[in-house]
């Protein structure tokens, strides 16, 4: 059996387990997840530096040159982006019952941190006691290389191309873990006010990861209501009032925040006791 049979049979079984799973209405979490992860703009982001790194530096063979070879590699990093969050994010973690989550260490050094991450690769969390496997790491990694091999040129369709992908994609996620350790999605609608909890989170990863020698970044758009509004809640934190958090702030920023009189509100409601 050829490894584009195999393919074939594997696209046949995904879609078949995707089709049991939302009969029997599994999407929920895992499938939302696919979504959020697939919805952003480092999908299409992503796939654009990877072709080009392909295009004008490695060349494997049978996706052209010039203009057309980075449209046919942009294309196939798009197709292989997306199918690997489906496999890890829905397929993978709907079959095993585990959403595709990395815990960080909380401390400790950068290599103790590094080994942490390498073990997200086979266990789900590597920190518990009862560690169960991460199906979401290196199986989704083959699957998703094995997948792969139905859009791929011809030249790519052979063992040693879909090994080579896998490690690639096996890599990419321990990257993406040890990166992302230190990066907290804590969204906020423009000129809004953070959820119940956002906040709170936001404050222990950043009372985990500051120190004398690391600072900690905030953003927002602008810098004038969502961030502020963070580090205002964290100023308050360490015994500041409000008045004076926004002061310190508007001083060091340079510009008068925050944006809005809600934003303004909502410190004087975290900081009631």
């Amino acid at each position: 059996m050829n490894l584009r049979s195999i393919s074939r049979y594997s696209q046949i079984a995904v879609i078949a387990f995707a089709i049991c799973t939302l009969a029997q209405g599994q999407v929920g979490t895992h499938f939302k997840n696919f979504t959020d992860s697939t919805f952003q703009v480092e999908t299409v982001a992503a796939p654009a530096f990877t072709a080009a790194f392909s295009n004008w530096v490695t060349k494997p063979a049978g996706f052209g040159t010039g203009a057309e070879g980075f449209g046919y590699h942009y294309g196939v990093s798009i197709a292989d982006n997306v199918s690997g969050k489906f496999m890890r994010k829905f397929v993978f973690a709907a079959a095993s019952g585990h959403e595709d989550k990395y815990v960080p260490k909380e401390s400790g050094t950068f290599f103790g941190r590094l080994v942490n991450a390498a073990g997200h690769s086979i266990f789900v969390d590597p920190q518990a006691q009862h560690k169960s496997f991460n199906w979401s790491a290196l199986p989704a990694s083959f699957a998703s290389s094995a997948l792969s091999t139905a859009y791929q040129p011809s030249e790519q369709q052979t063992w040693s191309a879909a090994l080579q992908r896998a490690a690639t994609n096996s890599a990419g996620y321990l990257v993406g873990d040890l990166v992302g350790q230190d990066v907290l999605d804590g969204r906020v609608v423009d000129q809004g006010v953070p959820q119940p909890g956002v906040v709170e989170e936001v404050l222990s990863a950043m009372g985990r990861t500051s120190g004398p020698d690391r600072k900690v970044a905030i953003h927002c758009r602008q810098g004038l209501g969502r961030s502020p509004l963070v580090a205002g809640a964290m100023l308050v934190r360490t015994g500041m009032t409000p008045r004076n958090a926004w002061e310190a702030i508007s001083r060091a920023r340079g510009l008068p925040v925050p944006e809005t009189d809600e934003q303004r509100r909502w410190l004087t409601r975290f900081a009631a006791p």
